[in-house]
């Protein structure tokens, strides 16, 4: 039989479970990887990048956001880049062309959809990137003794006055580099309270315990002399702190101490990617409470363990990290490891038996020269998935984690666990009972554009406002939208390529002056960022010069094939119902009006007083409607016909016309009239005065990887200089179970070491990497 308080333990421990399901339920969490050709680049050179889109908690692949915005963000947190890139399947690919605007320095590249602007920036995509402008002045060497960062985390994330707490630390330099040294803890009498001595990566752990009314200071010493002096925040009176330790190969102890607090018992709540893994209550005796997890049920990856007081707020939290070991294993081999200039390159590809019967691999394949500058990618698609992006902090060579013989690798990821401080997963929107709202919406059929209604002086949004959007080209974008009670309205363009104005006007003004205001699609939250590149400085001027004269080469001498881009096909918004008319099939007159009463028997032409109209034929009725029907001049509604009709019709290719009823969204139209120009471009028409013309950026034309091939005698003897430094970039590649996929291309004429790298993930979510090596010489 339970007492009262055993109830109520039940019950809140309960409160905690279906709160965190119901969170989990109501909020779809997607993830990307982006992988890109190479990490260090020069201003003429092109940036070539795979972007994977997965369902957070399981890692697979997801088709739901249509478009992913990727933009090159410098030191600062500005945007100096952006690209929209359009998704099919959970993957997509671009590239970004680096001008000679740009300054040198350490950047980074980020990735997100419009719905992971719902959330903090720290669930973007981040990868630390070097770009440097030959052109230009290098930066100057900062000092690593005016660089360092010391930063200490209490375990659990607490400090407790007179409490044995365990506190780990990190020291990086400014590229995020772990520094190697020791150090000391002083009070205020400058006695030593404690030692401490980094381990891997500039990281390491201690035992501490504060006193009140007591001051502290940390000193600490590298090459022998004082680098840094820090001040240890004020530990708390009272709370709770945390300790976990790991007895054996098959039990956690998480050891839970409290000191000037009344509660009677704690609870653990432990979960990982989304699911509950563990819950337990336990009471204090002697201010002291243990709990006892077997390791066999922590699942691989990051694990969230957090504790809970007795009114259901969350003290003290720790990750813990186990080691994946169900991981994609890719193959890759080239048919030799030495090659000459301008030979041909057989790479074989294929995966190991982790794949299922019909499960296929998506893969991507980058094959670039090495050297001090540019060396292999310093994080990798698992890596990523099963570390980083569980973390907040940029994580220094993130692959040794992953080392399964490696026991020091275990000790390691314990106190990166400790020093990555509190996670991204926030329990203040968990536990709040009621349901989330969303700002953004996913973009599940394509691009969406959104822009604000306002009118009067001052400017103030208005609702319920039917709007059309046009976008003019060959073929054209036309929708429809209806303002919102914040005057918001939102057009979803779906697949519409390179930059274009776009045309907004109310379908019926009613005498009234409208503005808008089209939002910025790409987020404006600046996404934190530790480095983790090296500094270039005027120490590698030689090799600058070297990768500079190869760029400018290539662009030089092939500009055209360097920029080759392909335009994808789409549709006209009505299909292919429409009657077509080319003009130049008939005879051209003069006028529109003898155009359509000569030969477009769908169309009947009405004047009355000197106003023109239009009567469209219901075909299945074969009468005419008895209403206008939608009228468009490159996709832009014609709302004065008089207008229409005294344009010349000599610019216009073709006309086509939808004989019955067209339901468009909630609007039904009698019948459409659709003119095209030659260009798309309206050719000279005047605007409706109510009319807003605006450019903007679509999705991302596809460009195509320059890989030039050396069939014959006179392709190997040409002249042109062949001074690539990335050989080959395949960002599509599909495999499956027992399949080899061989992928040919040739050396240029560039010696020295190369890389292949190929990166993947399967339909059940597994992910994993490749690497190998080859030489070109003379």
């Amino acid at each position: 039989m339970f007492n009262v308080k055993g109830i109520s333990q039940i019950y809140s421990v309960d409160s905690i479970k279906n709160s965190f399901t119901r969170y989990q339920e109501t909020t779809f969490t997607e993830r990307i990887l982006l992988h890109s050709n190479k990490s260090f680049f020069v201003c003429g050179e092109t940036i070539w990048y795979k972007i994977y889109l997965v369902e957070a908690n399981t890692n697979q692949l997801v088709n739901t956001s249509k478009v992913v915005y990727v933009e090159i963000m410098n030191e600062e947190g500005k945007s100096i880049l952006q690209s929209k890139i359009e998704m099919t399947d959970g993957t997509g690919y671009g590239s970004l062309f680096i001008p000679f605007s740009m300054q040198s320095g350490n950047y980074s590249i980020r990735a997100y959809t419009h719905w992971m602007k719902n959330f903090k920036p720290e669930f973007f995509f981040s990868k630390p990137i070097a770009i440097v402008n030959t052109l230009k002045k290098l930066p100057v060497l900062i000092s690593e003794k005016d660089s360092l960062d010391l930063q200490f985390f209490p375990e659990g994330g607490n400090l407790i006055n007179g409490i044995e707490n365990n506190m780990a630390f990190m020291v990086k330099d400014n590229q995020g580099k772990g520094i190697v040294g020791d150090g000391v803890i002083l009070n205020e009498q400058k006695d030593t309270v404690a030692y401490f001595k980094t381990a891997k990566f500039g990281m390491g752990e201690f035992s501490f315990t504060p006193r009140k009314n007591h001051a502290y200071v940390a000193k600490f010493f590298a090459n022998n002399s004082i680098v840094i002096s820090k001040e240890i925040t004020a530990a708390l009176n009272s709370g709770m702190a945390l300790q976990l330790k790991k007895i054996d190969k098959e039990k956690i102890n998480i050891s839970i101490t409290k000191d000037g607090l009344p509660d009677r018992s704690c609870f653990l709540f432990i979960h990982a990617k989304g699911k509950i893994i563990s819950t337990k209550w336990q009471q204090f005796d002697h201010d002291l409470a243990q709990f006892s997890i077997d390791e066999s049920l922590m699942p691989e990856g990051v694990s969230h363990f957090t504790i809970f007081d007795e009114l259901l707020k969350p003290i003290c939290e720790r990750l813990y990290f186990k080691q994946p070991k169900n991981l994609l294993k890719i193959n890759v081999t080239t048919d030799s490891s030495n090659y000459a200039t301008r030979a041909p390159i057989k790479i074989n590809l294929s995966s190991e038996k982790q794949l299922q019967a019909n499960e296929a691999m998506n893969c991507s394949l980058s094959v670039f020269r090495i050297d001090e500058l540019q060396q292999a990618d310093y994080e990798y698609i698992e890596e990523y998935l099963w570390l980083s992006s569980e973390l907040k902090g940029a994580i220094e060579t993130p692959g040794y984690y992953f080392n399964a013989n490696n026991d020091s690798a275990a000790i390691a990821a314990d106190l990166l666990m400790q020093t990555q401080g509190w996670s991204r997963f926030t329990w203040d929107e968990v536990l709040t009972s009621t349901k989330p709202m969303f700002k953004f919406l996913p973009e599940y059929e394509g691009q969406i554009i959104e822009a604000t209604i306002s009118s009067g002086r001052p400017a103030k949004p208005v609702a319920n406002v039917p709007v059309s959007l046009s976008i003019p080209g060959n073929p054209f974008i036309f929708k429809n939208a209806q303002s919102n009670n914040s005057g918001v309205l939102k057009f979803a363009a779906d697949r519409w390529y390179g930059s274009n104005d776009i045309i907004l006007q109310p379908t019926d003004s009613g005498g009234l002056k409208y503005q808008f205001d089209v939002h910025q699609p790409f987020s404006e939250s600046i996404s934190p960022t530790t480095y983790t590149g090296k500094l270039i400085t005027k120490t590698f001027e030689k090799e600058l010069r070297f990768h500079s004269v190869n760029a400018q080469v290539m662009n030089t001498f092939l500009n055209d094939s360097l920029l080759k881009a392909s335009t994808p096909d789409t549709n006209y918004f009505y299909g292919k119902n429409a009657r077509k008319y080319l003009l130049d099939n008939y005879t051209r007159f003069v006028t529109l009006e003898e155009v359509l009463r000569e030969y477009v028997v769908e169309v009947k032409v009405r004047k009355l007083k000197d106003n023109f109209s239009f009567r469209v034929l219901n075909q299945p009725f074969q009468s005419y409607f008895e209403t206008a029907p939608l009228v468009l001049l490159d996709g832009v509604p014609m709302q004065n016909i008089n207008a229409l009709m005294e344009y010349d019709p000599l610019k216009i290719k073709q006309l086509d016309v939808i004989p019955g009823n067209y339901f468009y969204g909630k609007n039904v139209y009698e019948g459409v009239m659709s003119f095209t120009t030659y260009t798309g471009k309206l050719e000279g028409f005047t605007l409706n005065p109510n009319a807003v013309v605006i450019e903007y950026e679509g999705l991302q034309l596809k460009r195509e990887f320059y890989a030039p091939k050396y069939l014959t005698a006179e392709n190997t003897n040409s002249r042109t200089p062949d001074f690539r430094e990335a050989l080959l970039w395949k960002p599509e590649i599909k495999a499956k179970l027992n399949q080899i996929e061989t992928i040919e291309f040739y050396t240029g004429d560039l010696t020295g070491k190369f890389i292949v790298i190929a990166q993947g993930i399967g339909s059940s979510g597994k992910a994993g990497h490749a690497i190998s090596y080859f030489n070109v010489k003379k």
